[in-house]
C-alpha cells in the first residue's frame, strides 16, 4: 500500500470518524427532530383542513341562510344541491363531510346534510339522530373553537370539527373525516431513518475496525440507500399522479351530476303534467312549474297547502280515504276529483300516485282533465242529438207502417158497423149476431191498441239496462213491421237458435235491429231481385251472442264498405237518407251497449252482424 493509498485510507478513516461523531450527534438529536417533524406535518394538514372548513362554512351560511334546519326541511332541492357540493370534496383523502346541529344542547345531535352519495347504506339522512362517541362535539359547542380527534388508537382516520357561528353562537358543526395515512407514513419513514441511522453508526464503528473489509459493503449499502430513496420518490410520484387522477375523476363526476340535474330540472319543469312530491298528510314538499300553473298558486303558497285542502269540499273525505289506501299499497292510479284554484274555479283532475324510494313521501302526478271532460260531455250530447234525430226518422217510418197495418182492421170495423146498421134498418138484428159482431170489433180494437203500445214501448227513451233475449226483441219489432215488409213482396225468414239472455239497453238495440231491417228492405226495393228475402238469424259463437240481418240484394260495393258507418254517409238513391242510421247503430252497439257491429258480403248480399256479451 503506497503513501497515497495510506493517505487516502487515513483521510477516509478520518472522514469516517468525523462522520461517526457527527452521526452520534445527529442520532442524539433525531428523537426531538422526529417528534417535531411529525407534529409539524399534522399541523400543516390541520391548517389545510381549517382553511377548507372556513370556505365550506361561508358557502353553507350564504347558500342555506340562518335557520339551516328549517330552510333545508322546506327545500328538498336545496338539500340535494348542498349534498352535491359537499360530495365534490370527498376523495380518498376526505372520506366524509357532514353537518349536524344541537338545538337543545343535549347529548344527541341531528343531521342536517351528508356529503356521501345516496346509494351508500351508511349515509346519514336529514333529521336523523346522531350520537357522538366522545365529548369532543360538546366541547366544540362550549368552546366555539375547532377541534380534531383521532377516531381510534391505531386507525388511519381523524375527524376535524369546525363550529359554524352566527352572532357568536354555534348554529351547526361541520365534521370532516380525513385520512392521516400520510402522517402515519411520515412517522414510519422517520422510524425507518432512525433505524438506518443506528445501522449507519454501527457500520461506521465496524468500518473503522474493518475499513478495508467493509469498504465494498459500505459502497453497496450506499447504493441500496440510493435505490430505496429512488423507489420512495417513485412511489411518492405515483401517489401524486393517483391523487391528480382521482381529482379529475371527481371533477368529471361532479360535472355529470350537474348535467343530469339540469336534464332532470328541464324535463321536470317542461312536462305538461303537474308533478309534485307529497307526504302522508298530502302536504306539498316539492312541485314543478305545471303544478303552480294548475293551482294558480305561487311556490310559497303551494308549499303551505296540501292536496286535501285543494280538493272540493264534498269530495275531500272520499279522496283522503283513497289516498290513504294508496299510501298503504304504495300506489294508486286514475283517482278522479276536482281542485279549487285561487280564483275559486273548479278544475277536474286525475291523480296518479306512487311511493318514493324513501318510503315516507309520494310522487303525485296530476292531469287537468277539465277540457277533456267537457269535450266528452259535448260529444255525448251530440251523439244523443244524433240518436234523437235517427229515432225521429224511424218514428216517421214506423207511423207509416202502423197506418198501413191499421187499414185492414179499420176496414173490418167499418164493415161490421155497416152490417149492424143495415140489419137494424131492416129490423133483423138478433142478439147472437150482435154479440158476434161486437166481439170481432173488440178484438180488432185490442189489436189496434196493442199496436199503439208496441210503438210507445219501442221508442221509450229510458236508459235502464234489463235482461232480454234476441228473440224477444225481434218478435216485438216484427209485430209492427212484418205486414209492411210482406206487403212489398219481401219474404221474411227467422232462424233463431239462441235464447240466452243479455243485460243491455233493449229499446236502443231494437232501434238498431229496426234500422238494419229497413236498410235491407230499401236495398231489395232498389234492385230487381227474384224472390227478395230478409233473413234474421241468431246463434252463439266463441262465447258471444250473435244476431245477423242479411238480404239477397247483391251486397255492398267494396269501394264504400269502409264508409258506410261514417256519419252523414248515405247510399239511398232517392237522396232522402240522413246518413245517420248505420253511424248511430254502431255508436249504440259498441259504445252504449259494449258490443260489436260489423258488415260483410256473402254470396247473396250484405250481412250485418251484431255481437253481444251474455249474462
Amino acid at each position: 500500500m503506497n503513501f497515497s493509498q495510506v493517505k487516502s485510507i487515513f483521510i477516509f478513516n478520518l472522514i469516517a470518524f468525523i462522520l461517526l461523531f457527527l452521526s452520534l450527534f445527529v442520532y442524539n438529536s433525531f428523537d426531538d427532530t422526529k417528534l417535531y417533524v411529525g407534529e409539524k406535518s399534522l399541523l400543516l394538514e390541520l391548517d389545510s383542513i381549517a382553511e377548507m372548513s372556513s370556505n365550506i362554512d361561508n358557502y353553507l351560511v350564504d347558500t342555506i341562510g340562518g335557520d339551516m334546519y328549517q330552510n333545508l326541511d322546506e327545500n328538498l332541492a336545496l338539500q340535494l344541491d348542498i349534498e352535491a357540493y359537499l360530495n365534490s370534496f370527498i376523495t380518498t383523502k376526505y372520506r366524509n363531510i357532514f353537518v349536524v346541529d344541537n338545538k337543545e344542547r343535549s347529548s344527541e345531535f341531528r343531521v342536517l346534510v351528508d356529503g356521501r352519495l345516496r346509494l351508500f347504506a351508511e349515509k346519514l339522512r336529514f333529521n336523523e339522530v346522531f350520537k357522538p362517541k366522545n365529548e369532543a362535539w360538546n366541547q366544540v359547542l362550549q368552546s366555539k373553537e375547532p377541534l380534531s380527534f383521532r377516531q381510534d388508537k391505531d386507525g388511519l382516520w381523524q375527524t376535524y370539527l369546525h363550529p359554524i357561528l352566527q352572532n357568536d353562537r354555534v348554529i351547526a358543526i361541520l365534521a370532516i373525516d380525513f385520512s392521516i395515512e400520510n402522517f402515519n407514513q411520515i412517522q414510519k419513514n422517520l422510524n425507518l431513518l432512525d433505524n438506518l441511522f443506528y445501522t449507519f453508526i454501527m457500520v461506521m464503528v465496524i468500518s473503522i475496525i474493518f475499513l478495508l473489509f467493509f469498504s465494498f459493503l459500505d459502497f453497496k449499502r450506499e447504493k441500496k440507500i440510493q435505490s430505496i430513496s429512488l423507489k420512495l420518490a417513485q412511489e411518492i410520484e405515483k401517489v401524486k399522479e393517483l391523487n391528480n387522477s382521482l381529482e379529475k375523476k371527481v371533477d368529471i363526476k361532479v360535472a355529470e351530476i350537474k348535467r343530469s340535474q339540469a336534464y332532470f330540472e328541464t324535463i321536470f319543469n317542461t312536462t305538461r303534467d303537474a308533478i309534485a312530491v307529497i307526504d302522508k298528510e298530502t302536504n306539498f314538499l316539492f312541485a314543478n312549474r305545471a303544478y303552480f300553473e294548475l293551482t294558480q298558486l305561487s311556490k310559497q303558497e303551494l308549499y303551505q297547502q296540501s292536496s286535501y285542502k285543494l280538493t272540493i269540499e264534498e269530495d275531500k273525505e272520499r279522496i283522503l280515504a283513497l289516498m290513504q289506501e294508496g299510501f298503504r299499497r304504495g300506489f294508486y292510479y286514475d283517482l278522479k276529483t276536482s281542485y279549487i284554484n285561487v280564483l275559486g274555479e273548479n278544475i277536474e283532475v286525475l291523480h296518479d300516485m306512487v311511493a318514493m324510494p324513501d318510503g315516507v313521501s309520494f310522487l303525485l302526478v296530476t292531469r287537468d282533465i277539465t277540457i277533456e271532460n267537457r269535450l266528452k260531455r259535448e260529444k255525448e250530447f251530440q251523439e244523443q242529438q244524433l240518436l234523437q234525430q235517427s229515432r225521429l226518422a224511424q218514428m216517421g217510418e214506423m207511423i207509416s207502417m202502423i197506418a198501413h197495418q191499421w187499414r185492414q182492421p179499420l176496414a173490418a170495423i167499418g164493415a161490421a158497423s155497416a152490417k149492424i146498421r143495415i140489419k137494424a134498418h131492416l129490423n133483423k138484428v138478433d142478439n147472437e149476431m150482435t154479440i158476434k159482431t161486437s166481439d170481432k170489433i173488440e178484438a180488432l180494437v185490442q189489436h189496434l191498441s196493442q199496436t199503439i203500445d208496441d210503438f210507445r214501448n219501442f221508442f221509450k227513451s229510458d236508459k235502464i239496462k234489463r235482461e232480454i233475449t234476441y228473440t224477444q226483441m225481434i218478435d216485438s219489432i216484427l209485430e209492427i213491421v212484418t205486414a209492411t215488409i210482406v206487403a212489398k213482396d219481401i219474404k221474411l225468414i227467422k232462424s233463431l237458435e239462441c235464447d240466452e239472455k243479455m243485460n243491455t239497453y233493449a229499446s236502443e238495440v231494437q232501434q238498431v235491429i229496426l234500422n238494419l231491417l229497413k236498410n235491407a228492405e230499401d236495398a231489395l226495393l232498389e234492385v230487381d231481385v227474384s224472390n227478395p228475402t230478409i233473413i234474421l238469424a241468431t246463434y252463439k259463437e266463441n262465447g258471444k251472442l250473435i244476431l245477423e240481418v242479411s238480404d239477397n240484394a247483391g251486397g255492398i260495393p267494396d269501394s264504400i264498405k269502409e264508409q258506410i258507418f261514417d256519419p252523414y254517409f248515405s247510399t239511398k238513391k232517392e237522396k232522402n237518407g240522413t246518413g245517420l242510421g248505420l253511424y248511430m247503430s254502431k255508436i249504440i252497439i259498441e259504445e252504449h251497449c259494449g258490443g260489436l257491429l260489423s258488415v260483410y258480403n256473402n254470396e247473396n248480399g250484405a250481412v250485418f252482424k251484431i255481437s253481444m256479451n251474455p249474462l
